[in-house]
């Protein structure tokens, strides 16, 4: 059994709800990584990097769901300050050590594939020390370049303490029922910074080819993500102010989730002549307008649905979400080896129906049984100490 018992209380169900939507992001993760192999799915390639984005912009909404509640309560009077030592060490559990190896074993498999030269130290390095993000050359190397999004996060880890404590200081004069509305404004206030500051990048003279980590450089980061991670935050306000998600028109949530996406899905078919930071951009607003409509929809269903209440909290899905982060982890290095095997050895036309069918049938099975086994022997045990530390 993957999954942790004390998730399928009534209590922790908006996690449940956090992790099935979290393991869908990653499904739309490696289908992505699968389309941008030049296979008979390229005709698709800007729906499914719109779905990519959708993903990505997933993961740091639910980032600033789950993380900002408790930080959100202490500035509401609703709880003391969580613990800065108990909340690193946790955070250090929950993504360090299979990370790590990941990152360690992608570079072995694309240095033994590519050379010495694919994967150096200070890229391995920087990797392990989450300091990736802030380098061109190492933002997408180390022989996995779906571990960007981990800088990303770690810096948000670090911000919101920092930032939370920080407002703690400067609302010390404003009266317990007016601090909402504070908060609500200053979370509200870093999103158009962002999204300020995603414009600049936008109008900046990038060539795709060429400036592509610099680009990714600019944008992806703390400040280039807080669009994202400021919808999660204001979420857990509503949520953490009334202990609900209530949402009597969910329906409309819903179209409007799907609406989002539909027309991310379309914007490069819409306005050709836009270019990429611009594309980036709009993919971002609507992934994340879209997720975060659809997290809303899923907390409001599992009080109102018995059904879906029933469906999160199934063994299968609760198994799938365990290992979904390790799935993340390990699946590029492990596409970028199978793809060396089928086209480079087995010679293979690339985009070939034959290419797609064996890159796919190969990779697949190697990365449900390398995730559960990282999950099993790396994860796991980790997660383990960290449940004792919250207990």
């Amino acid at each position: 059994m993957l999954y942790d018992r004390a998730r399928t209380s009534e209590d922790a169900q908006h996690i449940a709800v956090a992790d099935l939507l979290r393991a869908v992001a990653i499904a739309g993760v490696v289908l992505v990584h699968f389309v941008e192999l030049g296979t008979v799915l390229q005709p698709l390639w800007d729906g499914a990097l719109s779905i990519g984005f959708w993903s990505v912009d997933a993961f740091f909404v639910l980032s600033g769901f789950l993380l900002g509640q408790p930080y959100l309560a202490a500035l509401l009077g609703l709880r003391p300050f969580p613990s800065s030592r108990l909340y690193a060490m946790r955070r250090f559990l929950r993504i360090w050590p299979a990370y790590a190896v990941a990152v360690v074993v992608s570079a072995m498999l694309v240095i033994s594939y590519h050379g010495k030269e694919t994967s150096s130290f200070g890229d391995i390095a920087a990797h392990l020390l989450f300091l990736h993000g802030f380098s061109s050359a190492y933002l997408v190397g180390a022989g996995n370049g779906a571990l960007w999004t981990m800088a990303v996060d770690a810096q948000f880890y670090v911000l919101l303490p920092i930032a939370a404590f920080a407002f703690s200081r400067l609302a010390r004069g404003i009266h317990t029922d007016r601090r909402p509305r504070a908060i609500a404004l200053a979370i509200a206030s870093t999103i158009a910074l962002s999204l300020v500051a995603r414009a600049i990048a936008s109008a900046m003279p990038f060539r795709w080819d060429d400036d592509f980590a610099l680009l990714y450089a600019v944008q992806r980061n703390a400040l280039g993500m807080a669009c994202a991670f400021g919808a999660g935050l204001l979420l857990a306000l509503q949520f953490v102010r009334y202990r609900n998600i209530s949402a009597r028109r969910w329906p409309l949530y819903l179209l409007a989730g799907i609406a989002s996406e539909a027309f991310s899905m379309d914007f490069a078919a819409l306005w050709p002549a836009s270019n990429s930071a611009v594309r980036d951009l709009a993919y971002d607003v609507l992934g994340t307008l879209s997720v975060t409509c659809l997290l809303v929809v899923g907390l409001t269903l599992r009080k109102r649905s018995v059904r879906f209440s029933r469906f999160v909290s199934a063994r299968i899905i609760l198994d799938a979400a365990a290992i979904a982060y390790a799935v993340y982890l390990v699946h590029w290095p492990i596409r970028e080896a199978m793809f060396s095997i089928v086209f480079g050895h087995l010679h293979v036309p690339l985009g070939s129906p034959m290419f797609v069918i064996m890159l796919v049938a190969g990779t697949l099975p190697i990365v449900a049984l390398t995730a559960y086994l990282l999950h099993r022997f790396v994860e796991q045990p980790f997660l383990n100490v960290k449940a004792r530390l919250a207990g």
